[in-house]
Parts: structure tokens; C-alpha cells; sequence
């Protein structure tokens, strides 16, 4: 493939990996071996706590790509000098770019909603994991320890009634790692998982696990994939080791240096994506999900016997009855048809959009991996094929293999050693906090001042717009700058969703930011001092 960018020779070949590389004037703008391997590596070497990467030049957009798969919360910014190149770089990468940036837009508002929405709970189930953390085991160092051993994730969708039976023997052939919602069916039919998937940091999510929490012997063996803003009820339920991931929670990710928690997976904002790349990260030969649908099959949501299926007939009522309850979860998002897994179609909506494009892009980084769905009754999924119990079941038995790394896995030392490190940063963000919380309520009342002169005089107050601004520079280029990132994103966010529904000046603007800053700082502050505190105790 060869092309030209106005009068600069452009040339595009393959890469000895297959992908394709770019020259230009001759000079290679990627690997000539491993394009995307070597863009990997120069997005982790941006620091984490970047806010704004500027990157120079598009080139094939390999690296572009790395830095928003590995920082997902920083703001990208490419500075191309050929007005041509981006058309020419999809050209050769048969990329559609409106499409991969309206992608990127739509996750990064699902991020923000998110950070909105969960940011007083995960500081709130952060500081009560602190003694988790100290016991917890990294992930890190197992990458790829199960090189050859097929996964199979099973997750709580309706198709699950289909598998069920068949557990026992796919035990023996399969490293099983459970979603919490699916983790109470495999307990019923006495068959253990090796990994129960559980990082949501919601509590009603936790009661999935009531059952395992109930169980005799040998669920002290159960590995729980969490973190650190995983809801603590989670580690009062399941008595085994927890197994953690780096959260993409700010203040967690600084605890969790000093904790030595390392490895991160790249999941897509649900407890089944996370089960599934951990098989990936662990380098399974094969990734098969089992109750993955995706959508309702036969209108269901869940598999029979599951908390989402039972809740409501134990509190259904003549003015309430369990019937509401299911329509609702049915319909509360409009509902669709989508193509089957296995052909025809299945109800859907729009809920779950995104978790198939995750599992879609996820299976097409990963052909080698032969990603599969099972059964194929759920919504299909690019790049998944379909499998059935009987393919499962020729697979050779590899229990032998798989036991003697889980109990490497779970006889890892903890570090109690590391509990002054943590002590240390805990209280270096309190330190932290409380600056920025005494730092926004002088600004807040100079707002205020300032606000009111305008109002009284018409005119700017220079003085004190001047010592304003002494302010915003004391609290972005103190020691808790990762901090206030993180406090002030959502903060903004409500502030600018708002802006276009009222007419107030910047100075009513600035004392609502203010404001509100501090009232989140002395929020956080209160929980990671409380965290602190029972740590030394």
C-alpha cells in the first residue's frame, strides 16, 4: 500500500506481527516488528496520574489508542500538522474515525456518570477495605500463570438454567471463574467456582452471595476477584483470599501503591467484563462464557432461583405483585430485538449496548483466545462464535494443572509490613483533603464578597479576583493535585449541565465550585480519617 500526503512520500506496509506500519519521507513512524506492542510501552510510560497527555502527531493511531485504553480518565489531545494523515491512517487501518470518536465520547460520558453517581460510596467502601488490602493478594505476578488451561466465565444470564447440570463435569476441564450473580447457582449444585468475580461496589449487589456466605467447607478456597472499592460485604460473605485489581477510583490507586497492589484489568464497567479479561490476563488458552446473554431470552433476566428472580415474589403483594417488578426490569429501558447467537433474534436494550461492544472489541483483540459464547441463546457478539455442552465437555481434563496454581495463588504471604506505608498515604490525603477544604471556604466567602461588590458597583473587584487566583493556584500545585482532580470532575460536570438553564455571572459560578469543593473534601476526609484511625487501632 502506498500513498501520498500532499507532496511528502507516504508508504504503508505490513509489520512482521501483520499489522500495518507507516513511512514517511522514509522514516517509520511505528515498529517495522510490533506497531502495537511498541505503542503499549510508551503509553505506560506516561505517569498515572496525567491529566492531559499531548501527543505529537497521529501517526497510525496505535499510540493514541494505548494511552486511552491505559488512562481512560485522561484528556487526549493530538497535534497533527497534516490536515491529510487522519484519512489516510483509517485508509490503512480500515478505521472508521467519526465512529471511534463518538466511541470514545460516549464512554467518557458513562465514566463521568459513573464517577457522579458511585464517588461518596467508593470512598466510603475505600476506607473500610483498608485491612482487605493488606491481606489481599496482587494480580500482577500471575499474568499468564495460566497458559494452556481454558477458561469458562459464567455469568447470571437466563441461559445459565441450560449449563447447570453440567457443571460437575466441566470443573475437571475448566478453571471456572464466576460472576457474583451466577456464584449462588454454582453453590446449589455443590460445584465450588475457582474465582468468584466481585468488584461492584454497590451493597444489593452483595446479596447474590448470601448463599455462599451460608456454605460449609471449602469455600475459604474460593479466590474473590475485587477492589479496593469493592463493597466490604463482599469480604464478610466469602471467607477466601481477596485477589485484586487496580481500581480507576483516584484515591484508591494511591492507596493501593502503597499497599503494592499491582496489575490492572481492562474491564468495561461490569462484573462480567472483569471476569472475563481476568482469564485473559491470566493468559487462558481459551475464553468461553457461559449465561452471558446479554439481553432476555425467553423476556428473563436473570437464571431460575436468582435474587433478581426471587426478590420479587418474596415481596410481592396484591398492590405490588412480583409481576410489576419484572416488567419493569424488562422495559425500564426501551426494549429491542437483536440478533441471536445462534440465529433468530433476542429482546434487548439499550442497557446493554455498551457491554456488547466491550465483549465485541475484547474478542477481536483476542482471536487466538477462540472467545466463544455458550449456547448461543443471548444477543450476538462480533467476534464470538457459539459453542455447546458437548464441545465443552471433549475437552480434556486439566484439574491436575489448575489446582496447584490456586493454592500458589492463595498461599501468598499478606504484607503486613506495608501497614506504615499505608498508614503513611492515608494520612497524607487526609493532609490533603483538609487543605483543599479549608483552601475552598476562603475562596467560597471571597466569591461571595466579590459577588456582592459587583452587584453593589457594577465594577470587577481586581483585589479580589487577584487573591482569588492565588488560591486556585495553592490547591492545584499542592500535594493532593491527584485529588482535587478527582473531586472536581463531577463537580464541573453538574455545574456545566446546568450552566445552560440559568443566567448567573462567573462569580455565582466560582462560589457554587467553591462550595461545593469543600464540602466534598470534608466528605472524604471524614471516611479516610475514620480509615486511618481503625488502621492504627
Amino acid at each position: 500500500m502506498a500513498g501520498s500526503s500532499g507532496n511528502e512520500f507516504w508508504k504503508v506496509e505490513l509489520s512482521r506481527s501483520g499489522e500495518p506500519t507507516a513511512f514517511l519521507n522514509g522514516r517509520a513512524l511505528h515498529s517495522r516488528f510490533n506497531p502495537r506492542k511498541e505503542a503499549l510501552r510508551a503509553a505506560e510510560s506516561v505517569s498515572p496520574g496525567a491529566a492531559i497527555v499531548v501527543l505529537g502527531g497521529l501517526g497510525l493511531g496505535y499510540v493514541a489508542e494505548a494511552l486511552l485504553e491505559k488512562h481512560r480518565n485522561i484528556r487526549l489531545i493530538i497535534a497533527e500538522a497534516d490536515p491529510a494523515l487522519p484519512s489516510l491512517a483509517a485508509e490503512a487501518r480500515k478505521l472508521d474515525v467519526r465512529a471511534t470518536v463518538e466511541e470514545t465520547r460516549r464512554r467518557r460520558a458513562v465514566n463521568a456518570r459513573t464517577l457522579e453517581r458511585f464517588g461518596p460510596l467508593w470512598v466510603r467502601n475505600l476506607a473500610a477495605n483498608v485491612p482487605a488490602m493488606l491481606r489481599g493478594i496482587a494480580l500482577a505476578p500471575w499474568e499468564n500463570a495460566f497458559d494452556g488451561i481454558p477458561a469458562l466465565i459464567l455469568a447470571g444470564g437466563p441461559s445459565l438454567d441450560d449449563l447447570l447440570p453440567h457443571l460437575e463435569a466441566l470443573h475437571s476441564r475448566f478453571l471456572l471463574i464466576a460472576v457474583d450473580t451466577a456464584a449462588g447457582a454454582l453453590f446449589h449444585r455443590g460445584v465450588l467456582p475457582d474465582i468468584i468475580a466481585a468488584v461492584d461496589p454497590q451493597y444489593w449487589n452483595t446479596r447474590h452471595l448470601d448463599v455462599c456466605e451460608r456454605y460449609g467447607a471449602g469455600s475459604e478456597n474460593i479466590l474473590i476477584l475485587a477492589e479496593s472499592a469493592t463493597h466490604p460485604a463482599v469480604f464478610r460473605r466469602l471467607p477466601g483470599r481477596p485477589w485484586l485489581t487496580r481500581t480507576r477510583f483516584p484515591l484508591g490507586s494511591l492507596l493501593e501503591d502503597a499497599a503494592g497492589i499491582e496489575g490492572e484489568l481492562r474491564a468495561g464497567g461490569s462484573v462480567a467484563t472483569a471476569a472475563w479479561d481476568l482469564a485473559r490476563f491470566l493468559g487462558c488458552s481459551h475464553l468461553i462464557a457461559g449465561g452471558l446473554d446479554l439481553g432476555f431470552p425467553g423476556r428473563k433476566t436473570h437464571y431460575s432461583g436468582s435474587l433478581a428472580r426471587m426478590r420479587p415474589l418474596m415481596y410481592s403483594c396484591r398492590t405490588a405483585p412480583a409481576e410489576d417488578a419484572f416488567f419493569h426490569a424488562l422495559h425500564d429501558a426501551p426494549s429491542r430485538k437483536e440478533a441471536s447467537a445462534r440465529g433468530g433474534t433476542v429482546m434487548t436494550d439499550a442497557r446493554m449496548d455498551i457491554y456488547a461492544a466491550w465483549f465485541g472489541e475484547s474478542a477481536g483483540k483476542i482471536p487466538e483466545k477462540q472467545p466463544a459464547l455458550l449456547g448461543g441463546a443471548g444477543r450476538a457478539v462480533p467476534g464470538m462464535a457459539v459453542m455447546e455442552v458437548e464441545q465443552l465437555r471433549a475437552f480434556p481434563e486439566c484439574r491436575r494443572k489448575i489446582e496447584p496454581l490456586l493454592a500458589e495463588i492463595r498461599n501468598t504471604p499478606p504484607a503486613p509490613e506495608r501497614a506504615p506505608g499505608l498508614l503513611q498515604a492515608l494520612s497524607s490525603i487526609h493532609r490533603a483533603l483538609q487543605d483543599l477544604e479549608q483552601n475552598a471556604t476562603r475562596a467560597a466567602k471571597l466569591a461571595q464578597q466579590a459577588n456582592e461588590h459587583m452587584h453593589q458597583t457594577g465594577r470587577p473587584p481586581q483585589e479580589l479576583i487577584r487573591r482569588l487566583d492565588r488560591i486556585d493556584k495553592d490547591i492545584l500545585s499542592g500535594d493532593g493535585r491527584d485529588v482535587v482532580s478527582f473531586l472536581i470532575q463531577p463537580i464541573i460536570l453538574e455545574i456545566q449541565s446546568s450552566s445552560g438553564q440559568n443566567s448567573e455571572n462567573p462569580l455565582e459560578t466560582s462560589l457554587r465550585l467553591y462550595r461545593q469543593i469543600a464540602e466534598s473534601a470534608a466528605y472524604h476526609a471524614r471516611y479516610l480519617g475514620r480509615a486511618a484511625r481503625n488502621l492504627v487501632q
